[in-house]
């Protein structure tokens, strides 16, 4: 990553994040106690005063994951999504800002809210004649295996 993107604030999602949690929690002990300890109070410390992610440490390992999520109140998904913007300046989606806007709320969603988002969408799409009926099937189909579905829109 470029180290004029390392200064603008979008560039460091997962640090953010983190920020928000600590001013929500009052310290960054309170921070490392809400993850399980995932991470350790002196590496968020350090992670948030940064200029660079890597001066501090390697990134989250996949381990970490689930506690982060919580921690965020967000998927594991899009915390790996943050982890890989920040620390390795990809971009997990390749779609539309308001795609991936909609992809990221959808993915906070519980799986009750999500059909009804997808049962709106396969319909209105289908009524549009933008996508064949069977295409509106299999995207209903999904809700029926959710294991099948993917973590992201590709």
């Amino acid at each position: 990553m470029r180290k004029d993107a390392m200064n603008n604030s979008t560039a460091r999602p997962f640090t953010q994040a983190v920020k928000g949690v600590r001013n929500t929690t009052g310290s960054y002990a309170d921070v490392a106690r809400r993850a399980g300890y995932a991470r350790s109070t002196s590496w968020l410390t350090k992670l948030a005063s940064a200029k660079d992610p890597w001066s501090v440490a390697h990134p989250p390992t996949p381990a970490c994951l689930p506690a982060l999520a919580r921690m965020f109140g967000v998927s594991e998904a899009r915390v790996r999504e943050m982890v890989a913007h920040e620390w390795f300046g990809v971009d997990g989606l390749s779609a539309s800002p308001v795609a991936k806007a909609l992809a990221r709320l959808v993915d906070d969603l519980d799986q009750d809210q999500v059909a009804l988002v997808v049962v709106k969408v396969a319909n209105a799409l289908g009524e549009s004649g933008r996508i064949e009926p069977r295409q509106v099937a299999g995207l209903l189909a999904l809700l029926e295996r959710p294991q099948e579905r993917p973590d992201a829109i590709g």
